[in-house]
């Protein structure tokens, strides 16, 4: 999901290895959120939502429970590489991340279709302020998978 890349490009600033590409630069003009009304408890929607909150809340064993134990992360683009897989790896990811950087997310736009949730997000994440897209992919309750836009690409770290 969008929350990890921009949220590892805001561990990485401590060490001054990111790459922004040609992102938006700190005097841009914020994207407006959208507010939805409440999806369906249980929906594909309202899980996204719930991951959210969790995100932003910084609880990261809370956030993690919206995740399949199973969970994979991938690019998009060629290949469509994994870049990580498990609960447990997303924990000792995000951890770090939210007790140091204290990330948030706003919901820019989202299509819901069946199972799908594609989500365009703005995260704030210590001094790093990114928008991008996030697929996510829910399976019995629990996001199953999540790909992220080449957009968000440019935050990973090199």
């Amino acid at each position: 999901m969008f929350l990890y890349l921009a949220a590892l490009a805001a561990l990485s600033m401590s060490t001054g290895s990111m790459s922004t590409g040609s992102a938006p630069g700190p005097n841009a003009p914020p994207a407006p959120a959208i507010t939805l009304p409440p999806a369906p408890p249980g929906s594909p929607a309202a899980i996204v939502d719930g991951q959210i909150a969790a995100y932003n809340s910084g609880d990261v064993e809370t956030f993690a429970a919206f995740y399949a134990d199973d969970v994979e992360f991938f690019d998009l683009g060629p290949g469509n590489p994994m870049t990580m897989r498990g609960k447990d790896a997303l924990i000792k990811r995000y951890r770090p991340i939210m007790e140091k950087h204290h990330p948030r997310a706003t919901l820019i736009n989202r299509i819901v279709d069946g199972r799908f949730v594609i989500d365009k997000e703005k995260i704030i994440a210590g001094a790093n302020n990114n928008s991008g897209a996030a697929i996510y992919e829910i399976v019995d309750g629990k996001i199953a998978r999540v790909w992220f836009t080449p957009a968000v690409l440019r935050l990973r770290p090199k």
